[in-house]
């Protein structure tokens, strides 16, 4: 039985292309925690079903359940394409449509999962957690739970993943990426507030251009988790050739010693 998971092949920077690539942590340990986040998205969507049933469609008026979604999307394809070409030549990951998709979505929900989680935790929390506590025995736990783990544990999982994978982030093609998805949330919660007929999120009522202003700042914002997650990026990057050439040159001298290279 071919063996998928080798050390020796997943990852190779010479072989393989930066989406196998792993930053301080070996690739398949990657590997498994991408398959672990993608299993806690799914659980945490059929959570989100169970706990809202029949009125799951209304709950994607929420930006968080946007997030989660789309997250839980990036590990399963993610995981996918590490199975499919870990022992793949680069040449042979070229033009795959997984390939094009992935780094896109990597940075797109980077960006929006550090803003879910700025926002929640500094603005709305304050309101929505007691909210949940006063809920009858035991929905105050499970939405509370719910929450917590929304707005705490997926960003967390995103957040990893990005420190330790090596994919580039593309600065302009992502913040027109970020304006389109903020513009169709910005409709979406819009006529969310219609049908709920109550704010989706308290800062954006629409009763006044207060709420595109915010939308605004949260566009701006994304662009900004954007720019630092490039720098990260940009930073591993350097460090990582930088590793490389030092290690070169130590296994130059190590070579010119044992042969007493003049």
């Amino acid at each position: 039985m071919e063996n998928h998971f080798t050390d020796s092949t997943i990852g190779s920077e010479d072989a393989q292309d930066e989406i196998l690539h792993s930053w301080k942590i070996s690739p398949k340990s990657l590997f498994y925690f991408r398959c672990s986040a993608g299993i806690y998205g799914i659980l945490g969507i059929l959570y989100i079903c169970l706990m809202t049933w029949p009125a799951v469609p209304k709950e994607y008026f929420f930006l968080t359940n946007w997030g989660h979604t789309i997250t839980a999307a990036y590990f399963i394809m993610v995981s996918i394409y590490y199975f499919k070409y870990n022992s793949s030549p680069k040449q042979e990951t070229e033009g795959s449509l997984l390939g094009r998709i992935i780094p896109f979505v990597a940075q797109t929900i980077f960006a929006m999962e550090v803003l879910i989680l700025f926002l929640f935790w500094t603005i709305l929390a304050k309101d929505i957690i007691p909210g949940h506590l006063q809920k009858p025995y035991p929905r105050n736990i499970l939405s509370t739970t719910l929450s917590i783990l929304l707005h705490g544990v997926t960003p967390l999982c995103i957040i990893l993943d990005i420190v330790f994978n090596m994919i580039s982030f593309q600065l302009k093609k992502g913040f027109v990426v970020l304006f389109v998805f903020c513009t169709a949330y910005g409709i979406t919660n819009y006529i969310g507030t219609q049908v709920l007929e109550r704010p989706v999120y308290k800062p954006m009522t629409w009763e006044s251009f207060v709420s595109v202003l915010f939308m605004i700042g949260m566009f701006g914002f994304a662009c900004l988790n954007l720019w630092l997650g490039h720098l990260l990026q940009q930073w591993k990057a350097r460090r990582t050739v930088k590793s490389t050439v030092l290690t070169d040159e130590n296994a130059s001298i190590s070579y010119c010693t044992n042969n007493i290279c003049l």
